[in-house]
């Protein structure tokens, strides 16, 4: 049907909480690990560039970033970007949590 979305490789997809392992998703959580120092030591601007830089970075590379609901028989979507800047927020603090806990 037109205009219905369909992932591509070098999409970051959110899939109601199931991690995927779409190309697109490794890609993020590799920039996530790659700028991880610079954004935890960094200040709110800092924090903020880093960010934009990795949806920047993602964008660049052809993804988007794209959610589905808790069903396979749900459409995608493209998620707005405040919501995708708050996944990426959240994905550098459980990076942090899950290092302090292997120290």
């Amino acid at each position: 049907p037109l205009g219905v979305i369909q992932p591509t490789a070098n999409d970051v997809l959110y899939m109601g909480g199931n991690r995927s392992n779409n190309a697109g998703n490794g890609h993020l959580r590799s920039l996530v690990a790659e700028w991880s120092q610079t954004y935890d030591s960094g200040t709110i601007d800092t924090k903020r560039r880093v960010v934009n830089e990795i949806i920047g970075e993602i964008h660049r590379s052809g993804g988007r970033f794209l959610s589905q609901g808790n069903d396979a028989e749900s459409i995608w979507v493209t998620v707005p970007t405040d919501e995708v800047r708050s996944k990426i927020t959240q994905m550098f603090r459980n990076r942090r949590r899950n290092r302090k806990k292997k120290s």
